[in-house]
């Protein structure tokens, strides 16, 4: 049996995605949110990329009429109709409670949209109408199609039923036709499509599901016929009429199998190495294409003739091919195309196919994986068109994109409703990404990818740049809010907000610096892109790409940067991921401590004090069995996980914010109960050991926090935004009751040590110990235990940690006391200098009054002088006292300056001239 003359193109697209034949060309589409459209090469049926047009929607779904309207939707649930490519101005069709999963054109006249519901909704074009159709299936609709003359509407559903009804405008009227079990329950996205199609001229309708083709005739659908010459040896899932007399089907193992339907003869034959997604044929441009889950289209432009001209092809002659009408056949076999080589990858890489096959294989086996995409932590990217998308979702509280009518606004909400009132503002510059901390919330938005041709009308020049926006919270600094625009072709990737900064990083592997004042501080250059960004206080955290994945594990690498030391880099290692992961979420604790999730369920912590080695904290799928991607991390504090468990949808909503649980972190050792219900042994030895390794590293965590802010707990007032923060830097007191708690399981495992007799065991549990007295506990509870020889042995390491501990004390005291002797040395020589001075001054004022006694007249010429020096205007020069308030400022002055101590008491005498002048 000949093969299908076939071209594969890889349409570089990931996840969900589908295709339509629009005009002359092929458009597909994915979850990525991108449009592509390619130009079909009718000779070789290789495909051209066209253009690529960015849209704001994650879509999953594209049927067309082939001329002028095109419809799409996803996951989101919006369903959108597009009118000659004009994707900036698309219209909103509908809304379904549930996300679509299938979109069906059958004609010019409906649109028929199946979503997770048990229901269809018709959207009829001319009336711009939508009618809800419940064609009685106990699950989800799963595909359907209508005949040509829109009288019957055929539909199948995950409960493996076929249903049948009389189409009509007013839903009331439904008229159920015919039911059948036509297959076993399926899974909405499993590879059984249950596909039926009505042929081009409506008398038969194809029905997938079996491993025979099964036939239905118009007006007699109760009767329905098997046709055993049409059959797979796998059930088939996917049905497609070339013509009334061609019938295209596929099987769930991907062969794909060309028909002449009246003769019953298999024609052409076709095996796809990927699972399909859908096919199509159009008549328009004599093509057929499918699409798979590899983003790869196959596509063949061979002349399908009609069953007049269509001679089968027995399986003993494999070198000749189908003839073409009024073709020479001896012609046609010596033209005939030869077939290209199967498209080899290398994860998502397309490689060279003149390269040997070994070295491909080699190649793909060596990279295995895509590049991670860059990331913001608690934010929605799944749908963009949600009438309340979170951009950002942290234990301060959360920002998110609230649509109303026509309009876009930004809300703000805290988690602490007595630190701030919700925030409620326009959204001016259609915010994609967000962070929030206590000083304010920092937005961000998107350049659009688009043809400027398109916006000849607007001269308002936001359309194309990436715009930043800063919305303090408190007025304790006199902050105001801040914008600034990007340069034009430089498009954000993710945002961070420190105690005293901004940060934003750039698709141009920049990160630019910004002071909460809206200042620019500072800017650098990256290697690589950046995948993520997180701050905490003074510190940046940076993930970017340090090369092509290997062996299916991301190549990411972590920088650290401290804005207050010249943007010095502080830290500088790798991130690992789980191989064949990626990383979902990553930020800082409450307490400063960095971590990182990847979409596996690994969870890891950055140890800064110890060695900067990364520490895997919890197993989320061992250890609570939960699916990862259900797992949405909202922030961690206190060795804990604030979060909240998804259910059926992969995004949060706003009803998710009274289901936030709490789950303990737990480092997976060997040996852990992850049943509860595991025996006492077991449970006291790796348990004990687990929580001990855990909080003797948030422990030493908070050591060099206390280290790297102590000053901030004591400089901060209750007014500053982050007070709160740094008041939960530990204290002597707490250090000291954390180190108890950790000598408390510390005693407890040696208690099960020593009731198994493990002495060695009991000696390397005690060094661990951090306080004297908790070595004379252990002491006492050896020797109730009758381990007499142990508890000497404990006796002398004690005896060494008190001497360590009696010198680290004398030494400490000593340098106190250096300090305090340089002190008081240095305050003392200051008071003499002080004292020498007054001393001077009381010899030099005493001199004065003798002289003034011994002569009036000396003395009122120095006193007029001492006026004149000072400042004091004098009415009558020959009479000292004639301004009583200059006498009195003088004589104040002036003995203050001698004596250096208040006169108050002389001043007020002075205030009588008369006893002032008799004195005199």
């Amino acid at each position: 049996m000949a093969d299908l003359p076939t071209a594969v193109t890889q349409a570089s697209v990931s996840g969900n995605g589908s295709f339509c034949f629009y005009k002359d060309q092929i458009v597909v589409v994915s979850e990525e949110g991108y449009i592509k459209k390619f130009d079909i090469d009718k000779t070789s049926g290789e495909l051209k990329i066209d253009t690529t047009v960015p849209i704001s929607q994650k879509v999953t779904e594209i049927v067309s009429n082939t001329k002028d309207n095109i419809v799409y939707s996803g996951k989101d649930k919006a369903v959108n109709m597009v009118f000659k490519e004009k994707f900036d101005k698309a219209t909103k069709i509908t809304n379904p409670s549930e996300p679509v999963h299938k979109l069906i054109y059958p004609n010019k006249k409906i649109v028929l949209i199946c979503s997770e519901a048990n229901h269809m909704d018709i959207y009829w074009i001319e009336k711009e109408k939508i009618t809800k159709m419940i064609p009685e299936h106990d699950k989800p609709i799963l595909n359907g199609d209508v005949d040509p003359g829109s009288e019957y509407i055929a539909t199948t559903g995950c409960d493996g039923t076929l249903n049948i009804c009389k189409l009509d405008f007013d839903p009331n009227k439904l008229e159920l036709v015919y039911s059948s079990e036509i297959s076993e329950r399926v899974e909405l996205y499993s590879e059984q499509k249950l596909q039926v199609k009505f042929s081009p001229d409506g008398k038969n309708l194809a029905i997938a599901g079996s491993k025979e083709l099964r036939i239905a005739e118009r007006n007699a659908f109760e009767d329905i016929k098997s046709v055993p010459e049409i059959a797979h040896d796998d059930p088939i899932s996917q049905v497609c009429w070339v013509n009334s007399n061609i019938l295209i089907t596929a099987d769930t193992q991907n062969v794909v199998k060309v028909w002449n339907f009246d003769t019953k003869k298999e024609v052409f034959k076709f095996t796809n190495p990927n699972d399909l997604v859908c096919m199509e044929y159009s008549q328009t441009n004599n093509c057929f294409a499918l699409f798979d889950t590899e983003g790869c289209l196959v596509v063949s432009t061979q002349d399908f003739p009609s069953h007049k001209d269509l001679q089968p092809v027995e399986k003993e002659e494999k070198d000749d091919l189908p003839q073409s009408k009024g073709q020479d056949q001896k012609e046609d076999a010596e033209m005939e195309p030869e077939k290209p080589e199967e498209s080899k990858f290398a994860g998502n890489y397309e490689l060279d196919n003149d390269y040997p096959q070994e070295y491909n294989n080699t190649v793909n086996d060596f990279i295995g994986a895509r590049p991670q995409v860059s990331i913001m932590p608690g934010n929605v990217t799944e749908d963009d068109q949600l009438e309340y998308r979170f951009l950002c979702w942290n234990q301060v509280g959360s920002v998110a994109s609230r649509g109303e009518m026509n309009s876009k606004y930004i809300e703000v909400e805290f988690a602490d409703k007595t630190f701030h009132k919700t925030i409620i503002t326009e959204d001016e510059i259609e915010t994609e990404m967000a962070t929030l901390s206590h000083n304010g919330a920092f937005l961000a938005s998107k350049a659009e990818e688009v043809d400027l041709d398109q916006y000849e009308d607007d001269t308002n020049g936001q359309k194309y740049i990436s715009q930043l926006k800063f919305i303090p919270f408190t007025s304790w600094n006199s902050i105001k809010p801040w914008g600034l625009d990007l340069p034009k072709g430089e498009n954000t990737e993710g945002v961070a907000l420190g105690s005293t900064f901004c940060a934003v990083s750039t698709d141009s592997n920049y990160v630019r610096f910004f002071s909460l004042e809206g200042v620019q501080t500072f800017m650098m250059s990256c290697f690589h892109s950046v995948v993520c960004m997180a701050a905490y206080e003074n510190l940046l955290c940076v993930v970017s790409h340090n090369g092509l994945p290997m062996l299916e594990a991301q190549n990411l690498k972590l920088k650290i940067i401290d804005t207050t030391k010249n943007y010095a880099c502080i830290v500088e290692t790798e991130v690992p991921v789980t191989p064949g992961a990626t990383l979902q979420w990553m930020n800082f604790s409450e307490e400063g401590s960095l971590y990182t999730y990847d979409t596996d369920g690994i969870m890891r912590n950055l140890s800064f004090s110890h060695g900067n080695n990364w520490i895997p904290v919890l197993d989320v799928k061992q250890r609570y069995d939960i699916e990862p991607s259900k797992f949405w991390i909202i922030g961690i504090s206190e060795g804990e996980i604030s979060c909240c468990v998804l259910r059926a949808r992969t995004y949060p909503t706003p009803i998710d914010k009274s289901h936030i649980q709490s789950f303990k972190l737990c480092i997976p050792l060997l040996g852990l109960d992850t049943t509860g219900k595991a025996e006492i042994k077991r449970e006291n030895t790796a348990d004990n050991e687990e929580k001990f390794i855990r909080e003797s590293i948030e422990l030493t965590h908070q050591q060099w926090r206390r280290h790297q802010w102590s000053s901030l707990r004591n400089s901060r007032t209750q007014k500053n935004p982050s007070y709160n923060q740094s008041k939960s830097i530990f204290t002597d007191i707490e250090m000291t009751q954390s180190k108890k708690a950790l000598d408390k399981i510390i005693i407890n495992s040696i208690r099960i040590a020593a009731h198994n007799d493990d002495k060695a065991k009991i000696l390397s549990l005690a060094r661990k110990l951090h306080l004297v007295k908790s070595y004379s506990l252990c002491i006492t509870l050896l020797h109730e235990m009758k381990l007499p020889f142990v508890a000497d042995e404990l006796q002398k390491v004690m005896e060494k940690k008190e001497m360590e501990e009696q010198n680290e004390r004398e030494r400490q005291i000593s340098s106190s006391q250096n300090s305090r002797e340089k002190q008081v040395n240095k305050a003392s020589s200051l008071s003499e200098k002080i004292m020498q001075a007054r001393m001077n001054n009381m010899e030099k004022n005493s001199k004065t009054e003798n002289a003034k006694k011994e002569n009036p007249i000396l003395a009122r010429s120095m006193m007029k002088k001492e006026a004149n020096e000072s400042g004091v205007n004098k009415s009558v020069p020959n009479n000292p006292f004639a301004n009583k308030e200059n006498k009195k400022v003088h004589n104040k002055n002036f003995l203050n300056d001698l004596l250096g101590q208040k006169v108050e008491k002389k001043v007020s005498n002075l205030e009588k001239p008369k006893n002032a002048k008799q004195k005199l």
